[in-house]
């Protein structure tokens, strides 16, 4: 499949299965993009530190943690429901860089160091609640990313270990991410988070395997999405948090299902995965 062409259906699929779910229970909107970016989107520039930590399932040495460096830029919007929930979203494009020379480096097979680089897009949105200047919102995001693996392996590596590692090594693969955390916007221009992210890289693509695979998640939350105007509607105290931690099972529960093999429930490969421990300051211009 055409590189431009496998692109365009990878986007397609991401805002079809994530992006309409993310808002249900939103105000109606006169605006055409207001299911992406809100009715009264502002643009934002966010900086990103973290530790991360790259793993495979089926590799035998294990790889230290390593420094995360991210910037991420685009659009979000706060605005509040009619049952005085607040709901925040933001879509975006992202940077990052990963490895040990930004911290970490503890752990891991002597010897053996990796780095990461990654670009991607995605979508991010909670419920919260409006304090005196300030909104707290527990988020769930999603995106796509491409991401290259640089090693340096010691001379003692095994056989199928360095054969896993060739797979990704030097060349960017397609990946999926999935993130949970809490943020807190102080004032209109400032905010504060702190999350948790995890990234399955694939060291191949089978576009319909995939998109059979993705399906499955999509549907899970298209059913919490259908309900969640009901729990804010009833509980707007508790409904913000009903509808985050349901959305987090669904994807870790997803995500473990996925570093077992790439495209559960077919038959396919274990993938690299890397989680991230990450902080992050919003400037919202």
């Amino acid at each position: 499949m055409m590189p431009l062409l496998r692109f365009f259906l990878i986007a397609v699929a991401l805002l079809a299965l994530f992006a309409p779910a993310a808002l249900a229970g939103d105000p109606p909107s006169s605006s055409p993009y207001s299911w992406i970016i809100g009715e009264h989107p502002h643009p934002f520039l966010q900086i990103v530190y973290g530790i991360d930590w790259p793993r495979q399932k089926r590799l035998e040495a294990e790889f230290p943690s390593i420094g995360a460096v991210e910037l991420k830029g685009g659009y979000l919007y706060v605005d509040t429901l009619k049952n005085g929930v607040v709901t925040l979203g933001e879509g975006f494009i992202m940077g990052g860089w990963y490895n040990d020379g930004l911290g970490g480096g503890t752990g891991g097979t002597e010897g053996l160091k990796g780095s990461l680089g990654r670009f991607g897009f995605g979508y991010g949105q909670g419920y919260g609640y409006a304090l005196p200047n300030a909104v707290i919102v527990p988020y769930f995001l999603s995106g796509a990313t491409w991401t290259k693996l640089s090693t340096d392996r010691p001379q003692t590596l095994g056989e199928t270990d360095n054969d896993i590692l060739d797979r990704y090594e030097g060349t960017f693969r397609f990946g999926l991410a999935a993130e949970s955390g809490i943020r807190a916007n102080i004032g209109q221009k400032f905010s504060l988070s702190g999350g948790y992210e995890a990234n399955i890289i694939y060291p191949r693509f089978v576009f319909w395997e995939w998109l059979g695979s993705y399906a499955i998640v999509g549907a899970a939350n298209g059913v919490v999405s259908f309900f969640s105007g009901d729990m804010l509607d009833e509980s707007p105290a508790l409904g913000p948090i009903m509808v985050f931690a349901l959305r987090t099972a669904i994807a870790w529960g997803f995500y473990q299902l996925l570093r077992e093999e790439m495209n559960w429930p077919f038959d396919s490969e274990t993938p690299l995965t890397h989680e991230t421990l990450k902080f992050g300051v919003t400037f919202i211009l």
